[in-house]
């Protein structure tokens, strides 16, 4: 049995929460299998470990208040050492994709140092930069942005610079421990769940035996929905959970056409000007064939 930690950093928007809901559902099969999903810093309605995150100091999240951050960081460390010592002989899994936006990873040095004596292993799951970035405007704005696409995009392109992100990971550990997946609607057979249990060391013919569901936790939203929810996180905030339940509720009851705001040009611009960066992270960790072509085209 390997004693491994693995820290699944995202990112967003490629089935992160089907991938955190299995985790937190499943403890028993988990534990039976020598794995162990991480419970201090877990946020129980998110699934995965945004408190852990933020009580770090490591993302602004909700209920950061500056003055309480030492006492938080001081409090999450000496629970989090404790659980690694009562579950020593398992692989241990961490897992939030806010840790996608660490601008410098050596600020996961204190986390780190709790897993001293593991090994610790990255998992990174990517997508075609045009289908993410369109994607996670979606959720930015379920989260409260107002801005336009074009004025979020214009901001935010950056991080889907895969390279940069790799590069900047492999500041605080090797290739070797680096596991790159591709999350990609046009992929036969696409499982998410089940490649991210292999990328734990699953057998992916033993997993094949229980079926595993992907189960779609954010739904998406119509051009129409986006733009009423965008207005309303300028004009009042409040009212975005109201609307966002009003518009799942209408979803769930008749056919939705999903936002898009990349045509045929603009997509292929996006792809176009990532292509080199795709390629240079693609030779680094030399990305099979077979999952790189989605990066790529």
């Amino acid at each position: 049995m390997n004693n491994n930690v693995y820290i699944h950093i995202g990112l967003p928007k490629t089935a992160t929460s089907s991938i955190q809901g299995f985790l937190y559902h499943n403890k028993s099969f988990l534990e039976e299998h020598g794995y162990h999903y991480i419970q201090t810093g877990l946020n129980h309605d998110l699934k995965c470990h945004h408190d852990l995150v933020w009580k770090l100091d490591l993302h602004k999240g909700p209920s950061y208040v500056e003055q309480d951050i030492a006492k938080y960081r001081n409090e999450i460390l000496r629970d989090l050492a404790a659980e690694v010592e009562a579950h020593k002989g398992k692989n241990l899994v961490v897992s939030s994709e806010l840790l996608t936006f660490i601008g410098d990873f050596r600020k996961l040095k204190p986390l780190l140092d709790v897993f001293k004596d593991k090994k610790v292993k990255f998992i990174l799951n990517l997508r075609r930069q045009d289908r993410f970035l369109e994607s996670l405007y979606q959720q930015v704005v379920k989260d409260g942005v107002s801005l336009t696409f074009d004025e979020w995009l214009h901001r935010s392109r950056g991080i889907a610079n895969y390279n940069m992100l790799v590069s900047r990971l492999l500041m605080v550990t090797t290739k070797k421990n680096v596991i790159i997946d591709v999350f990609d609607s046009r992929i036969p057979h696409l499982h998410p769940t089940e490649n991210f249990l292999v990328s734990l060391g699953f057998d992916r013919a033993y997993l094949k035996s229980f079926n595993i569901e992907n189960k779609k936790e954010n739904e998406s939203l119509s051009l129409e929905q986006v733009h009423k929810l965008r207005v309303s996180n300028s004009l009042n905030p409040n009212l975005r959970y109201e609307l966002m339940n009003q518009f799942m509720e209408d979803n769930n009851s008749m056919e939705t056409e999903k936002a898009q705001y990349l045509d045929s040009e603009k997509r292929q611009k996006i792809i176009a000007s990532f292509h080199d960066s795709n390629t240079k992270m693609i030779d680094m960790l030399q990305i099979p064939l077979l999952k790189s072509r989605y990066l790529l085209f």
